[in-house]
């Protein structure tokens, strides 16, 4: 009966939810009548077309608006699916004047206007929107016009350059393509999986292998170098100053989205290949159970848990379903897998489109499927991308072929003569030469000081470069005694007397709580004069936990553990990426980190973790301590030897306080 109740019950709910939501997606024309609203209200955000405006561009970039370059690439691609799979001509000349407007003055989709943020992955984003409008008869433009196979051509060749792939962690695209740009020291999956993504698209569309072998290549370094794990796991990037061994393991779905569409391209293109099968296979095991593991709704695992998505990320949702739904009409095989999924998690996004003043507007938290409050043009991509994909049906929607009846003209030669945006110099004529050879020198002394002082750990110069051993010995056996005088130095209020002379137990759990025991933010004190609210009001606490690792992606964001092994995030609130140098101050992986008056944001469910958000103006009071949190808490009640130090291993004797040195 219970079981027969709660059905019941459930059935309500979702007929409740269905009532109220803007669209239905059960039949073809239900779907198609949605997404031309949900369309609709996308193109709203666009501001190309009107007069003054840029075409190609949504409102931005930061401070300008909200959007930075690469995402009107990857409008544009929602777009020519959104005409493919529906039909609706409506948007395709503002679609055609954008994608045309943003091609460069090399026509290889590197505008000077934007080098200040041009990544391999942004040109990417734009090259990928051209190779869907040849693979899918997208209106060719003007024959005086750079077409859109000729496009993908040239942003791939471009991107083929050896300058593009140097030695560094073995190969492999860097992420930012200018040398003055932030994260140019920096490779990443995403990077190199749309270069991967172009390889086998092109590879398959024009029958030449070599596009094919270039995205073998491609698939090998990402292997190699860690980067696409045993398991399939696709991690972010690493620094090629350490070589790329400092894996930042942070998971994103578009990531995994342009492997698996790339690798079912291979697939199709090597006639089935039992290798390239496996690969895809592999893949979509790992997408699915990473970010579909909420009853087969997408969530953005890295950022949504902790409400720290960027704008960036919360328009990775679509692409996924656009381009998984894609990838099963060159790897049919994987139809009985993929298409459920996403329909599922396509019917949770349209019961989130309750939202605005019009009662449509998307959300972007699915899971929940309500409407969170968070509207914007990627919310709105997401939606329309995973309800556009229900259109796609089997081999009669595959991408097109030149073989198959595509029309696009293509330049394999396309690219090859760009000016490289990795330099931004043109070429040097005789009569330059003499008068800037000073600058030329000066320019690469002073470039390749930079290098040296970054890849030197910001400037900080070896204490003892002659006897690196002994130092590193005297370091080990003095830690525990440096650990001591960080605390001591850092806060007084973890000590006994007012001298700072004792250190308290760090059993004392009133003092040193858990994540799961401290004040929720936000929560309202008591407020009834009782002693619990003088209490909460007096007392100080500090919060510790293990550093696990840096998350940080838009945010300085550390996963953390505490003392009862309970993992939750730790989010700099107010700062960008790299405003805050987290290492600088010992935030770094393996320390303890130590917050005075932390409050916790529980999380919103059993699948998602809580975090603390620190303030810039609490900032400067979370503190770093030199090691391990297992050893910080064996401290608190053992005796030290100053001399020796064999106590700060928790051999001293029990009970009393840890007395400091002098």
């Amino acid at each position: 009966m219970h079981n027969v109740l709660s059905k019941a019950v459930a059935a309500v709910l979702l007929a409740s939810q269905a009532a109220d939501a803007a669209y239905s997606i059960g039949s073809d024309d239900e779907i198609k009548a949605s997404a031309r609203t949900i369309a609709y209200d996308l193109m709203s955000y666009y501001k190309g077309n009107q007069s003054g405006q840029v075409p190609g561009i949504l409102p931005g970039p930061p401070p300008k608006g909200d959007y930075y370059w690469w995402e009107g690439g990857a409008l544009m691609g929602a777009m020519i699916d959104y005409w493919h799979l529906t039909g609706d001509t409506s948007y395709n000349d503002v679609v055609s004047q954008g994608m045309l407007h943003q091609v460069g003055e090399n026509r290889d989709y590197q505008p000077v206007n934007y080098t200040a943020s041009l990544g391999n992955d942004d040109q990417s984003f734009w090259g990928m929107s051209a190779m869907l409008a040849a693979e899918v008869n997208f209106p060719n433009p003007p024959a005086d016009q750079p077409q859109w196979l000729a496009l993908a051509q040239a942003v791939f060749n471009t991107q083929a350059a050896p300058s593009r792939h140097d030695s560094t962690c073995g190969g492999g695209m860097r992420w930012q393509i200018p040398v003055t740009n932030t994260g140019y020291n920096y490779k990443n999956s995403i990077a190199n999986g749309c270069f991967f993504n172009m390889g086998a698209r092109l590879a398959r569309y024009t029958g030449n292998t070599t596009y094919s072998d270039w995205a073998e290549k491609q698939w090998d370094w990402l292997t190699s170098v860690g980067f696409i794990d045993a398991n399939y796991n696709i991690y972010d990037g690493a620094h090629v100053e350490k070589n790329c061994t400092d894996i930042n393991k942070a998971l994103f779905s578009y990531t995994y989205g342009v492997m698996v569409l790339g690798a079912a391209n291979m697939y199709n293109f090597t006639k089935g290949s039992a290798k390239w099968e496996a690969r895809v296979k592999g893949l979509l095991n790992a997408t699915f159970e990473t970010f579909f593991a909420d009853n087969d709704i997408i969530t953005e695992v890295a950022c949504e848990p902790y409400d720290s998505c960027t704008t960036d990320m919360l328009s990775y949702k679509g692409y996924v379903h656009r381009w998984l739904t894609t990838a099963t009409t060159v790897a049919p095989f994987a139809r009985a897998q993929v298409l459920p999924i996403l329909r599922k998690s396509a019917e949770a996004a349209v019961l989130t489109c309750t939202g605005g003043k019009d009662g449509r507007q998307c959300g972007f938290n699915w899971a929940n499927k309500t409407f969170d409050g968070k509207t914007g043009a990627g919310q709105q991509m997401n939606v329309l991308g995973a309800v556009t994909s229900l259109l796609q049906k089997a081999s009669e929607d595959a991408p097109l072929t030149n073989s198959t009846g595509g029309t696009s003209v293509g330049d394999p030669d396309a690219g090859t003569g760009s000016q490289d945006a990795s330099n931004g110099f043109a070429a040097i004529t005789a009569g330059d030469r003499a008068g800037a050879s000073f600058l030329t020198i000066a320019s690469v002394l002073l470039i390749s000081s930079l290098f040296f002082w970054l890849a030197s750990n910001m400037g900080e110069k070896d204490p003892n470069p002659d006897g690196a051993d002994e130092a590193k010995e005297k370091k080990e056996k003095a830690n525990d005694v440096g650990l001591l005088r960080r605390l001591r130095g850092g806060y007084r209020g973890v000590y006994t007397g007012d001298d700072g002379g004792d250190v308290e137990n760090f059993s004392n759990r009133d003092r040193f709580p858990t994540f799961n025991t401290i004040p929720e933010a936000g929560g309202a004190p008591v407020s009834d004069g009782s002693q619990k609210q003088e209490k909460e009001e007096e007392e100080e606490w500090y919060l510790l936990a293990h550093i696990k690792n840096d998350m940080t992606i838009a945010k300085p964001t550390l996963v953390v553990e505490d003392r009862d092994g309970s993992p939750f995030a730790v989010v700099f609130e107010g700062y960008g990426r790299d405003d805050l140098d987290l290492k600088g101050r010992g935030l770094k992986k393996g320390n303890t980190i130590v917050m005075p008056r932390a409050r916790r944001v529980p999380p919103a469910d059993e699948t998602k973790r809580g975090f603390v958000r620190v303030s810039k103006a609490d900032a400067a009071a979370v503190k770093a301590v030199p090691g391990a949190l297992e050893k910080v808490l064996a401290l608190g009640g053992v005796e030290e030897d100053p001399t020796v130090c064999s106590a700060c291993g928790g051999k001293g004797e029990a009970g009393g306080g840890l007395r400091m040195p002098g």
